[in-house]
């Protein structure tokens, strides 16, 4: 055969390969842009070459085949042509309905109509294929394979140059920023101020489990637990921004714009900023947000990536989840932390900072305490009790954790991270908040689920038994408490509504996957779902 008898396969193959190794991983990003802390320059950077790689693998072994049987090497194209195909059919017309990758565990018989759809149409289309083979002559199949190929590449590129103009921020420049768990451990011997975040745990949940366990109390000796507490979100999206922030996010503008704001603005940073405190972030969804290099010493550039090769594996992975036949895309499922761990930089200062109970655990007990003159502000998030539930008590790792396992290795970490500070004897000197972002209703009906998070609260130098105090605290309160207890507080004065006194607090819910806010006041206890009464008053989706 001549060269140019190829050329129909090579085009094809080139759509193939284009499919899998830049299509999919890029059509997969825009889909949620500011989810991830890569940008689609890392995705051309490391899967471009790994396209050209397996495309020229792919050619070499179809001219082989053809050398040694022609039967052989029909055969395998039919096939290659089938599996195009329908895999760009699945991925763009009946993925549609595919369950989250949110962490929670994927229940695939949930699934079954899509599973009927996926096997019929990727044995129709190889039945097709191999029909419209045998019915027509070499010439027209190779125009048939040529036509394939261009079609199948014209539809890609116009669906991404297409994405890549309607889709905010698709081809913005995340600045390739690491954060560095390099001062966490810094604590200064005047001041320091302490946001401990532990994801997803509700207070009524708590509560049950001390009725188990009452020496979890031991744990969080000196502070003051908040029960009737009632956040502001029952996502961590919103929910960590208003924390840091107190300004309501009503919808008025994009959520990685608010927590961009959120930073330049909050009164709680600039207030530290104006104490000479150096700030640190450890949460790394703040690694997409505008103004946090700028804000926290640990964000830094970096250009490399800690394992390139987790991040190619994790980019076949997301194209797997949603190109490859049903019965397949269960081994595409990727956890919240394995996410996180294969995007992960290099650090210049320390080890890459990762919210794994696990990691965090781990590298709290193999890290000293630094003492050091410059007081210090921490935000501090762990996953918590947030799906993957994979840790028990003990922060063993386990498949197949309950919800209170979560709970119970969250306050064993707690607890760890507190006698951390007492040992070095920078604990008396730190005003401490142990608080969730959300709760969580194990069931319940939105919005009745996550209103009511769990809260501590320890000032500076406040010494006492684990105490309790049912004020009814909002987390529209923080802004007023943090500059109470900067001043000198203690917990039960840093609150301005004192146990006994009525309020309405206000919360705004909303439903995953559509962001609409909806207003509701709650007008007694927080956990309450019979004094929680929606306003009527609700904020669209941007």
């Amino acid at each position: 055969m001549k060269i140019k008898d190829y050329i129909p396969e090579i085009i094809f193959q080139a759509a193939a390969c284009f499919l899998f190794f830049i299509y999919a991983p890029v059509e997969f990003y825009f889909t949620d842009v500011d989810q991830f802390t890569y940008d689609v320059y890392d995705i051309l950077k490391y899967m471009v070459p790994v396209f050209f790689a397996v495309l020229v693998i792919s050619i070499v072994v179809m001219i082989l085949m053809r050398v040694i049987s022609n039967k052989l090497h029909d055969i395998v194209l039919g096939l290659y042509i089938a599996v195009f195909v329908a895999a760009y059919i699945q991925g763009s017309y009946i993925s549609s309905f595919l369950p989250v990758l949110d962490g929670h565990e994927i229940i695939w018989s949930d699934y079954s109509v899509n599973r009927i759809w996926s096997v019929a149409l990727w044995a129709g289309l190889i039945a097709i294929v191999f029909f419209i083979g045998k019915k027509i002559d070499e010439g027209k199949r190779k125009k048939f394979i040529l036509g394939i190929g261009i079609a199948g590449l014209a539809l890609m590129l116009l669906t991404l140059g297409i994405n890549s103009f309607t889709t905010d921020k698709a081809w913005k420049d995340k600045y390739n920023l690491s954060m560095s768990s390099g001062y966490l451990y810094d604590m200064s011997d005047r001041e320091n101020f302490i946001i401990f975040l532990v994801d997803n745990i509700d207070a009524t949940a708590y509560e049950e489990l001390l009725e188990i366990h009452p020496e979890y109390r031991d744990y969080l000796e000196d502070f003051t637990y908040f029960p009737d507490t009632v956040g502001a979100y029952p996502y961590t999206s919103r929910a960590v921004p208003h924390i840091l922030y107190g300004k309501w996010y009503e919808n008025e503008q994009g959520i990685y714009d608010y927590s961009a704001e959120a930073l330049k603005e909050s009164p709680l940073l600039n207030s530290l900023k104006d104490n000479n405190y150096r700030l640190t972030m450890y949460m790394t969804d703040f690694l997409n947000i505008d103004y946090s290099e700028e804000t926290f010493d640990n964000i830094t550039r970096s250009e490399k990536l800690v394992s390139p090769v987790k991040f190619i594996k994790m980019q076949l992975m997301f194209a797997g989840f949603k190109y490859l036949p049903f019965d397949l895309k269960q081994f595409c499922n990727l956890s919240l932390d394995a996410i996180e761990e294969d995007s992960r930089r290099e650090c210049p200062i320390g080890e890459s900072y990762s919210m794994s109970d696990g990691w965090f655990y781990e590298h709290l007990n193999n890290t000293d305490v630094s003492v050091v003159s410059q007081k210090q502000f921490h935000y501090i998030h762990i996953n918590g009790a947030h799906n993957p539930l994979e840790y028990d008590a003990n922060v063993n790792k386990i498949e197949n954790g309950t919800y209170e396992q979560g709970i119970e290795a969250s306050l064993t970490i707690t607890g760890a991270y507190l006698n951390k500070l007492r040992e070095a004897g920078v604990y008396d000197n730190s005003v401490i908040l142990v608080l969730a972002d959300h709760g969580y209703g194990r069931g319940k009906e939105e919005p009745f689920d996550k209103q009511n998070p769990v809260l501590f609260v320890k000032g500076r130098n406040e010494s006492h038994p684990y105490s309790v105090s049912k004020a009814p605290v909002s987390y529209a309160d923080l802004q007023d408490a943090y500059k109470a207890l900067l001043g000198g507080a203690l917990s039960e004065d840093a609150f301005p509504f004192k146990e006994g006194k009525e309020r309405e607090r206000r919360y705004l819910m909303m439903v995953y996957n559509d962001s609409t806010l909806h207003e509701y006041i709650q007008r007694g206890y927080a956990a309450d779902e019979e004094t929680m009464e929606e306003t009527g008053v609700y904020y669209p989706a941007v």
